[in-house]
């Protein structure tokens, strides 16, 4: 449950973000974690009730007393933790605050998960770099055109000299 004091680095948040949309940190029992917004199959409140009401039978079967409450707030707790991708903190569980390690070790996982080698992210940065120039190319070919066009009607509209043939010639080719 998020703590109203403890606010997560907003660089850190978007470059999770950037490595999967459905990723956010949130306070997490006295340590920041990394959680995904898995889509839950059917209705979350059934799941939880359903899960709720089964705790507690098995409970009473086993001559326990459990208030239904109790086993609703443990089965929310049970389809929180599902979303949970890790906990941020140092190797000998001591706290670590929120830092770019934690955002390289999920972009390793990441391509793990993703089961790429070096060579396809070699091939992916050089496509994004292609399309990228080419971007900028046919940006920089609509200014030049369009200052083109405008230059032309404007000669042909306020002056009737050698510019505004040439221009027109220069358009045509």
């Amino acid at each position: 449950m998020s703590h109203p004091l403890y606010t997560p680095d907003r660089a850190i948040v978007a470059a999770l973000k950037r490595i999967d949309p459905g990723l956010s940190v949130d306070w997490h029992e006295e340590r920041w974690a990394v959680f995904h917004d898995l889509p839950h199959v059917g209705n979350v409140d059934a799941s939880a009730a359903a899960l709720a009401r089964e705790t507690a039978h098995d409970f009473r079967r086993s001559g326990q007393v459990v208030p239904y409450h109790a086993c609703l707030l443990a089965a929310y707790s049970l389809l929180q933790q599902e979303k949970l991708v890790c906990v941020v903190m140092e190797f000998d569980g001591g706290y670590r605050p929120l830092d770019a390690r934690i955002v390289a070790h999920l972009r390793r996982l990441d391509w793990q998960r993703r089961n790429w080698w070096a060579d396809d992210y070699v091939r992916v940065a050089r496509q994004q770099a292609s399309d990228a120039t080419a971007a900028q190319r046919r940006a920089t070919d609509t200014i030049w055109t369009d200052l083109k066009r405008d230059t032309t009607s404007y000669v042909d509209s306020h002056h009737h000299s050698f510019s505004s043939s040439a221009l027109r010639r220069m358009e045509a080719a």
